[in-house]
């Protein structure tokens, strides 16, 4: 049972993520390096380079927490 529950969340997770690219799509181009730092994800370069998304700047902590989300 907890194995199916934490499945279906992190589809969740993911499939809402997935839409808010969509929906938000121009706050997520904000994050995109330059082209000189294009071999880094777009996350890390948004940690080390402090990067705000969605009108404000975001708790580097929280930044840091998605970055592993990238190699999923």
């Amino acid at each position: 049972m907890l194995k199916s529950t934490l499945r279906l969340l992190v589809c969740l997770v993911f499939f809402f993520g997935g839409i808010g690219h969509f929906l938000l799509a121009a706050d997520f181009a904000g994050i995109v390096p330059p082209t000189c730092r294009c071999l880094r994800p777009a996350n890390i370069d948004q940690v080390l380079s402090d990067i705000p998304i969605f009108g404000g700047p975001v708790a580097p902590e929280l930044l840091w927490l998605r970055i592993p989300l990238q190699f999923f």
